[in-house]
């Protein structure tokens, strides 16, 4: 800013009698002098630097800077004596109205600053009012204006911000007398007003910039927890997978190796039973080697006992002592108590002996659909359909939650390793759904294992 000086008078500290005796209010010379340049300085800062810290600490530095610059003017006003004593009185209301003005706005409300037009429009316009009669009192108070540069950009939103730069300009400008105005003074007002103006500006850039980094920084966040969070479902799934793709295998084994006992050495253990039981009839009760026909007899016996033990046992647990109607109950039993899932079974037809490996696929996939209506379809209710007929066993499930496109069949719905599993035995698998709630599940199986292998098991 300029060198300023009285206001009616010369410049410099002298006072000159106004009409009736009392001293005429302060008047501002401009002058270029070497004091100017570091008043000039000093509005850069009072921009930037409160302006950095009131943008990041609202509430902080900028709502001290007005009540600071006012405190350090009546510093300057009592140690220079620059104040007549009938001017005190009106100093000290217009600082403490100062103080108020500021501090309630600031107080109660903080979070209007920079965002709501027209009550800040009159907190600014209230604060230039003040600021203006102080300077009318002593000129050490035209350093209020410094603080209002600043409080122009933290008051008021968008482009107002450089309205209220404008109109503290035009304020301490034409509140000095026509006389007192210089090329120079004018030049140097006018380039802090542009160099105020451009400092807010290019901090208000910053500070949009910092926000949208820290707007895109908390999205790549989150976009990297959701990517941690499907990783690790990913990474459980496919360890789920992996253990039911062993289960399956394991499961598969153990029924093909009970189907090998069963047709090859329980089907002979059985073949020499019936052998020695006729031949056994063919001796005398007399005859010594009957007695050894019967232990051979008994012997042959016991290993097909054994043989059917080891049939039984290389079944999955619900089968090895129950039929497919009882082990499927007891399947959804043990199901509808571990699941938010209500689910009705049916059986229909006439009830008939079913052959070990049909039973197992059919019982698997009833579990697997199962496992689906709850993990992908979560669904809220299913129906479960086992159907008997000649020379076929058929399995619907069929549940009213979120459908998917069949022909985009994903490993996770272990759908082909159950069709894998129907296919073995000569069956065939159905899949109706869409995108709209709903999925049903068939399965008809023969009820004939692979090459002819009878339908039931030997008991």
């Amino acid at each position: 800013m300029g060198n300023y000086g009285r206001r009616g008078g010369a410049p410099g500290p002298a006072r000159s009698p106004g009409p009736g005796g009392s001293t005429a209010a302060a008047v501002v010379v401009w002058a270029p002098s070497s004091a100017a340049a570091p008043w000039d300085h000093s509005v850069v800062e009072a921009v930037q630097e409160p302006m950095k810290a009131s943008r990041t600490r609202p509430g902080g530095l900028w709502a001290a800077l007005p009540l600071g610059v006012l405190f350090g003017c009546v510093i300057l006003t009592v140690f220079t004596g620059d104040l007549a004593p009938h001017e005190l009185r009106s100093t000290i209301i217009a600082c403490v109205a100062v103080g108020a003005w500021h501090g309630g706005w600031v107080l109660a409300r903080p979070h209007w600053f920079e965002t709501r037009l027209l009550p800040m429009a009159l907190y600014f316009t209230g604060l230039l009012v003040l600021a203006d009669f102080l300077a009318e009192l002593s000129t050490t108070f035209f350093l209020l204006y410094l603080a209002c540069y600043p409080m122009a950009f933290v008051a008021l939103p968008g482009a107002w911000a450089y309205a209220g730069v404008g109109a503290t300009a035009a304020l301490s400008l034409f509140g000095l007398p026509w006389g007192s105005w210089t090329l120079e003074g004018v030049v140097i007002e006018l380039g802090a007003v542009a160099l105020v103006s451009v400092a807010g500006g290019a901090i208000r850039a910053l500070e949009a910039e910092s926000s949208r980094r820290r707007s895109a920084l908390a999205e790549l966040s989150a976009a990297r927890d959701q990517l941690q969070l499907a990783l690790a479902e990913n990474l459980a799934l496919q360890e789920q997978l992996i253990v039911e793709a062993r289960d399956s295998g394991m499961l598969s084994e153990r029924s093909r190796l009970a189907a090998e006992i069963h047709d090859t050495l329980a089907a002979g253990l059985a073949g020499i039973v019936s052998q020695l039981e006729a031949l056994d009839a063919q001796f005398a009760p007399e005859d010594p080697l009957r007695a050894r026909v019967r232990m051979s007899s008994d012997l042959a016996r016991e290993s097909l006992q054994e043989a059917r033990r080891s049939i039984r046992a290389m079944r999955p647990g619900p089968l090895i002592t129950a039929t497919l109607p009882d082990a499927l109950e007891t399947a959804v039993a043990h199901f509808e108590n571990t699941h938010p899932i209500a689910v009705e079974l049916r059986i229909t037809g006439d009830i008939r002996p079913v052959h070990a490996l049909v039973e197992e696929v059919v019982l698997r996939s009833a579990g697997e659909a199962l496992t689906n209506a709850d993990r992908h379809a979560r669904a809220a209710a299913v129906h479960v359909t086992l159907s008997f007929f000649d020379t076929e066993v058929a399995l619907d499930v069929a549940d009213d939650g979120i459908g998917f496109d069949p022909d985009a069949i994903t490993a996770g719905h272990g759908l082909s390793i159950m069709r894998d599993r129907v296919q073995e035995l000569g069956g065939r698998i159905s899949i109706e759904s869409s995108q709209t709630p709903g999925t049903t599940v068939t399965v008809v199986v023969p009820n004939v294992a692979p090459h002819g292998v009878p339908r039931s098991v030997p008991q």
